[in-house]
């Protein structure tokens, strides 16, 4: 594997993150429904999360914000503030972590995008989107 893909770098700081970092919400914007079974199989998926404790009483805001993301894979407007944005959302094969999303679309509250595709294939198994869940995060 490259030793810059992004998520690589992600994984390998797992351990300390478990350890030294604390539990946040996080909100699936896409994955796999193969995702969610046991297996050591490799399975599309993306996730917005937040560093801070912003959305500790109200995880619900991340739900929303999460369902704004996803709506600019459709999107067609032109908007250069969105455009690294919606180039990461239409490519599947794209790997990205640490992805700050920008504010115009979080209400000016601080969000980070994570996306995990297979380097071979695209979503196949059709997506889950904008579920809630707790993360253990930096």
């Amino acid at each position: 594997m490259d030793p810059e893909d992004p998520l690589l770098r992600a994984v390998q700081g797992w351990e300390v993150s478990q350890r030294e970092g604390r539990t946040t919400w996080g909100s699936v914007l896409l994955a796999e429904k193969a995702l969610f079974q046991g297996g050591g199989s490799d399975h599309a998926g993306m996730v917005i999360w937040s560093p801070t404790g912003e959305f500790d009483r109200h995880p619900e805001k991340l739900r929303r914000i999460g369902q704004t993301i996803f709506a600019q894979r459709d999107a067609d407007d032109a908007d250069p503030d969105l455009e690294a944005l919606r180039a990461v959302i239409r490519d599947p094969a794209q790997r990205v972590a640490g992805f700050w999303v920008p504010s115009k679309l979080t209400w000016g509250l601080a969000c980070v995008l994570v996306q995990r595709h297979p380097a071979s294939t695209p979503p196949a198994q059709g997506p889950a989107l904008a579920g809630l869940g707790a993360f253990a995060g930096g």
